[in-house]
C-alpha cells in the first residue's frame, strides 16, 4: 500500500520534472479521487497546501480521521462543480479516476478542471493502456468496440466502478480543447498517464 503509492507519486513527479514544474515550488495540489490517502500522503514533506476529494463519503470520512491535520478533505458528487475557486491549483492529479467517468461527463469534467487549475499550472490523469488492459480481444474486436468509438464506457451499472476507455485521438480532442496536452506517457503494465497544462 505504502510503496505503489510512492512508485505513483514518484511517477506524477518524473513526469513533471520533464516539463520543468517542481513540486517544491507549489502552492496548492489536489488529489481527485483520493480514496484512503495512499498517494496525498507522500506529499507532506512538500509545503503545498493540500486537497483531497473523493466521491466515496465513507473514504472521505477514514483519511480525514488519518490525514485530516495535513489534507483539506471533500466529498464531492459525480459530475461538477468542484467546491474550489477559479485557478486555485498549481497541480491537480487524478489516479484511476477518469477510467471510470462516463463519455457523457468527460467534456463537462475537462472545463471543470480547467477552470480550477492556474494558468501555467499541471494537471496529469490516467488511462486504460489498450496494450495492457484490453490485449485479451482481436484488433477487428477492439477496434469496432473501442478504438472507432473514441470513447466507451461499459458495466455502468456498477456505479463509480463502471469502466471507460477513450482512445487516444478522443483524449486529445477532449481534453485539448481546455489544456495543451502534452504527452500520453506509457508505463510498464500500468495505466497511460495523460500530462496536460493550462
Amino acid at each position: 500500500f505504502f510503496a505503489s503509492g510512492y512508485r505513483a507519486v514518484w511517477t506524477y513527479h518524473t513526469e513533471l520534472s520533464d516539463y520543468g514544474a517542481r513540486v517544491d515550488k507549489m502552492q496548492n495540489i489536489l488529489e481527485m479521487g483520493v480514496g484512503l490517502g495512499r498517494l496525498i500522503l507522500h506529499y507532506f514533506p512538500f509545503a503545498a497546501n493540500l486537497y483531497g476529494c473523493d466521491v466515496t463519503p465513507e473514504a472521505i470520512a477514514w483519511t480525514k480521521s488519518k490525514l485530516g491535520h495535513r489534507v483539506q478533505l471533500q466529498t464531492t458528487g459525480l459530475e461538477p462543480p468542484l467546491p474550489y475557486a477559479d485557478g486555485q491549483f498549481d497541480f491537480v492529479y487524478a489516479n484511476s479516476v477518469f477510467t471510470h467517468v462516463p463519455c457523457s461527463l468527460m467534456d463537462s469534467w475537462a472545463a471543470e478542471l480547467h477552470r480550477i487549475i492556474r494558468p501555467g499550472g499541471f494537471l496529469i490523469f490516467s488511462v486504460f493502456d489498450p496494450n495492457h488492459y484490453l490485449r485479451d480481444m482481436t484488433y477487428r474486436e477492439f477496434h469496432r468496440r473501442f478504438q472507432a468509438r473514441g470513447c466507451t464506457d461499459w458495466e455502468q451499472d456498477k456505479g463509480v466502478l463502471m469502466m471507460t476507455y477513450l482512445s487516444r485521438d478522443q483524449l486529445f480532442r477532449t481534453w485539448g480543447e481546455y489544456f495543451s496536452v502534452l504527452e500520453l506517457r506509457q508505463h510498464y503494465r500500468e495505466q497511460s498517464h495523460v500530462i496536460c497544462k493550462r
